[in-house]
């Protein structure tokens, strides 16, 4: 049982204990946007310096925040019924100890919206937010300060679920400051939201820059995440005489597998220095170096790479070499097994 098992099973233990707790909340899609919102949560590995909790409320509901805060760590040691609150400026969590078991500690949680903030977001164009959109803003510990940053950088107006959504993938102000200063300028919020979660980050563009693809657009590096592109898949392949390739040719080799694991083996058997499109080829087709040891054990040992693509595309496998090596007396060439099984043969 690993690690993340036993977690998940303290957790439907904690639940369970708690389970008669939710059948006396209320209908969190039936409140009022100031009304009071009420749950459970559990802390993870309450011994670390910032422990994650999780909230819920009933069914509908979830969602968690990673706090460092001074009198946490105490108070999710310390006894049964105690209580802590924790801060934010769309409300206040009250969070009361229940139960512990192992690292994991759980209990149920209050969480009250100021009205202050609700002020302040009328203020900013977005009335009425209902409680449940409250909830999120103080989970991920939305600020009006996060709002009015990305106003003051050209996102204005943006909609409440698109600032959640930045928010919860930390497309922050200070990320749109730092990928402008990398020449990443004028992004849309989708784009930097999908940047996020990608994974491309200021650090990464410049060290892709440096690898010799400087000025590449989000959607090229959004690639090299996706696929795996990274600077060290660059320096090898350059240290392999693969270098001064384009971005678009890095992404066919990430997708179809040619790797400097390939690469290696494959020059082990002889084939080396050719272009990367003819990899590409080979890795599309099946052209392995485990097929290319078989053949060589059969008898047809260095052919060219192409000769090799072309036995894959029409079927040429070790199986059927020993097929005709079992009907015939003499050993045909390669492209002679092609033609047979172009025209059928063995079928």
């Amino acid at each position: 049982m690993n690690a993340v098992t036993k977690i998940l099973l303290r957790i439907a233990l904690l639940a369970a204990g708690l389970l008669a707790c939710l059948a006396t909340l209320p209908d969190a899609r039936a409140e009022t946007p100031a009304a009071p919102t009420e749950g459970i949560w559990v802390a993870h590995d309450a011994d670390r310096e910032r422990p994650r909790i999780e909230l819920a409320v009933g069914r509908s509901w979830r969602s968690g925040l990673q706090v460092r805060e001074p009198g946490l760590r105490a108070f999710l040691r310390g006894s049964t019924g105690a209580a802590h609150e924790l801060r934010r400026e769309a409300g206040t969590f009250l969070l009361r100890r229940e139960a512990a078991a192992g690292d994991a500690v759980s209990g149920t949680f209050r969480f009250t919206p100021d009205p202050a903030f609700e002020a302040a977001l009328a203020a900013r164009g977005y009335a009425a937010v209902s409680g449940s959109r409250l909830f999120q803003m103080a989970a991920l510990d939305l600020t009006t300060g996060f709002i009015d940053g990305l106003g003051e950088l050209g996102y204005q107006s943006l909609s409440l679920e698109r600032l959640l959504e930045m928010a919860i993938h930390g497309a922050t102000p200070g990320y749109v400051r730092e990928m402008a200063d990398v020449g990443l300028v004028g992004l849309s919020s989708r784009e930097l939201v999908a940047a996020r979660i990608h994974g491309v980050t200021p650090e990464f563009a410049v060290q892709i820059a440096t690898a010799g693809y400087g000025e590449l657009p989000l959607e090229l590096l959004l690639q090299f995440r996706i696929h795996g592109v990274t600077p060290a898949f660059v320096d090898a392949l350059r240290e392999r005489e693969m270098g001064g390739l384009s971005a678009a040719t890095l992404i066919a080799l990430r997708i179809h597998g040619v790797t400097p694991a390939y690469l290696d083996a494959m020059a082990e058997l002889g084939y080396a220095g050719l272009p990367a499109q003819r990899w590409v080829e080979a890795r599309i087709h099946g052209v392995s170096p485990e097929f290319v040891r078989e053949l060589d054990e059969l008898g047809y040992r260095g052919l060219p790479l192409s000769t090799l693509v072309q036995m894959r595309i029409h079927g040429v496998t070790p199986a059927f070499v020993r097929r005709v090596a079992e009907r015939s007396s003499r050993t045909p060439s390669a492209r002679r097994l092609i033609e047979m099984r172009i025209h059928g043969w063995g079928e």
